[in-house]
């Protein structure tokens, strides 16, 4: 939760996609993707919006962290 703070601070933002939060934390984006799942599930990240990048594949959610500092 730590990182998670400091990365908030240090970007000035609470958005984040999966590939995005995954490349803060120098980790896959299958990996990043679990945590947000997991952050949304305890009501402390929610699904704000949704971008598609191209017009084959899923759609990325951009996740807004819920954090207490």
């Amino acid at each position: 939760m730590q990182k998670l703070s400091s990365i908030i601070h240090k970007h000035g933002t609470e958005q984040f996609s999966a590939n995005e939060l995954a490349q803060y934390l120098q980790m896959t984006p299958r990996s990043a993707r679990r945590i947000l799942n997991e952050l949304e599930m305890t009501g402390l990240a929610k699904v704000v919006a949704e971008e598609s990048p191209r017009q084959t594949g899923r759609p990325r959610k951009i996740y807004q962290l819920q954090l207490n500092d």
